[in-house]
């Protein structure tokens, strides 16, 4: 092939996936391997994964002809004299190396592991790869766009970030993202206007994929889904699509929204039809705030697309920097995982949390109990009671597969009583305190209380307080004698628009009546708990939400009433 023409060679960097053989199964495990992955050639990898040699259609062909078997082992077959790159090779130099007939090249890493591979497969040599030309559009600048579009411009893929919000692109522009997320803004000074451009809107920009990352919300009465966001950003999308193009819906859709509403949207307004004129497909995020820039790369991908080519595209997006993509084979599918993702998490906390006033009224320690259910037993993973389950996803996913499970007939009885208890875990968190404070003779209306941990979750840590099970909770004591908010990551404009006093965390403990602590951040174990405490109005009020501290250190103090989420 002249070298003019290598560089329009499709490059995809794939997950090894059912490449992989071992030297002694036999070798119509290879066969097999090159059927289903529909590659040429097969990886033989021993029990530690390094690369012992591969395996074509032709190396078995002539194998048979010498009198092997297809009962023989691989290791008689195989090529041990393979090509093969290492895992750091730039792409452009894989290109080189890649044709119709060198089609698959392994990689390896330092200890000759192999963690992926390369490939060109000819028949998608009519079809350009749409990241190699003017980029990716991800629609959103979010917790899930923007890390997102950060990922991308990491493994060199020109990305655009896109929003509606001038606060938003004003602030991502100077280099500074608008949340706190581990290890983001490393990213942010490596890519911001290089790999990564922020506009406010899609404008000018033109791109071959188009990811959208918008938020759907729930109405707070109904419980369905608010599309409105979704709709108005495919209908930007649709007015410059091109033939050739891409579109992947990654945000958190009802189940057959792709196909009902995103697909005939897009081919109204851009006289194009899904799947032989643009290519359309589901990616759902399924990341944890707090860790997803590592994430993005570890977590399967799960893909479906409108047809076979669609989620091929959009595996091979994810390829650049994840190893495993899963093709569930239909976009409904890839729609309904990303909703039992988080409605199983859902539920698996409401039942730890369902149990927490029935062990409080029988005065036994829930932590106790789980810890000594889940020790050595393989079948028990029964997760720690809390003060609820918040935050964007599993507050409200719930209420949009229910949604589904309506229009279908099917009830969602389980769905929303999981919700149902999760959400009562706040105000039985402000009961308590409000007991307690009773039981030392300082009503809340003029007692000092302070809040700490505003944010959904602790750990992984977060600056994101939306629909965090602590808000109910400031909202109930904005009736206190004073009420004081700390937490180690939320901004204290972000705590002042609550309605209380932001304040750092010796000035907490100071003068308090109540103390609460309302979520997880791995620093509250570093506290000098028994300094702070010296430091409380006496007698005093502790409730410790998640079991940061010892309950029995706690509850020998004279000084203190001590509560907790599952004892009393």
């Amino acid at each position: 092939m002249p070298d003019a023409d290598r560089s329009e060679i499709p490059v995809f960097r794939r997950s090894v996936g059912a490449l992989l053989v071992a030297p002694d199964a036999p070798v119509r495990t290879a066969l097999e391997s090159l059927e289903n992955s529909h590659e040429r050639l097969a990886l033989c990898a021993d029990e530690n994964g390094r690369l012992l040699g591969v395996l074509s259609d032709g190396d078995i062909r002539r194998g048979l002809l010498r009198g092997l078997s297809l009962t023989d082992p691989c290791d008689v077959f195989m090529n041990r004299d393979s090509l093969f790159v290492r895992e750091n090779e730039p792409v452009a130099n894989v290109a080189r190396s890649l044709s119709a007939r060198v089609n698959v090249i392994p990689v390896v890493d330092a200890g000759h592991r192999v963690v992926g591979y390369y490939s060109y497969r000819q028949n998608l040599g009519a079809r350009p790869s749409h990241v190699r030309q003017t980029g990716v559009a991800v629609v959103g600048q979010g917790y899930v766009g923007l890390t997102l579009a950060l990922t991308l411009a990491s493994v060199g893929i020109r990305t655009f970030g896109i929003d509606s919000s001038d606060t938003v692109i004003n602030t991502l522009s100077t280099g500074k993202s608008s949340f706190y997320e581990a290890g983001i803004q490393s990213y942010m000074d490596r890519s911001v206007g290089r790999a990564l451009t922020f506009s406010k809107g899609l404008g000018t920009v033109r791109a071959d994929t188009y990811i959208v990352a918008v938020g759907t919300p729930v109405d707070p009465v109904s419980g369905e889904p608010n599309l409105a966001a979704i709709k108005a950003a495919l209908g930007e999308i649709a007015e410059r699509l091109q033939p050739g193009n891409s579109v992947i819906i990654r945000c958190t859709v009802p189940v057959g929204f792709t196909r009902t509403v995103a697909k005939p949207l897009l081919e109204r307004i851009s006289g194009l039809e899904a799947g032989s004129q643009f290519l359309l497909a589901v990616a759902p995020e399924r990341t944890v705030e707090g860790a997803a820039m590592s994430e993005l790369r570890t977590n399967p991908q799960i893909v479906g697309g409108i047809d076979e080519e669609s989620a091929e595209g959009a595996g091979d997006l994810f390829g650049h920097f994840t190893d495993t993509v899963i093709n569930v084979g239909s976009m409904e599918a890839a729609e309904l995982c990303k909703l039992l993702d988080n409605c199983y998490r859902d539920h698996i906390f409401a039942f730890a949390n369902q149990l927490v006033p029935l062990t409080e009224s029988l005065d036994l320690d829930l932590h106790r109990i789980i810890k000594a259910m889940n020790t050595g037993y393989p079948r028990n993973n029964v997760p720690w009671p809390s003060p609820g389950v918040g935050g964007p996803c599993l507050s409200k996913d719930p209420y949009i597969l229910a949604s589904v499970m309506r229009d279908h007939g099917v009830p969602a009885d389980l769905v929303l009583s999981a919700r149902k208890v999760n959400e009562a875990g706040p105000a039985a968190v402000v009961d308590k305190v409000t007991r307690l404070l009773a039981e030392i003779g300082k009503p809340v209306d003029r007692a000092t209380v302070s809040l700490i941990g505003i944010a959904f979750k602790g750990n992984p840590e977060t600056s994101d307080i939306r629909s965090s099970t602590s808000l109910p909770v400031v909202d109930a004591f904005r009736g206190a004698g004073s009420m004081r908010l700390y937490d180690p990551v939320v901004e204290d404009a972000v705590l002042a628009a609550l309605g209380g006093s932001p304040v750092g965390l010796i000035e907490a403990f100071d003068g308090a009546d109540a103390v609460v602590v309302l979520n997880n951040h791995p620093s509250y174990r570093d506290w000098d708990l028994d300094r702070l405490l010296g430091l409380m109005s006496k007698p005093a009020v502790l409730v410790d939400t998640w079991r940061n501290f010892d309950p029995a250190v706690l509850k020998a103090r004279r000084d203190l009433v001590f509560g907790g989420v599952g004892s009393v």
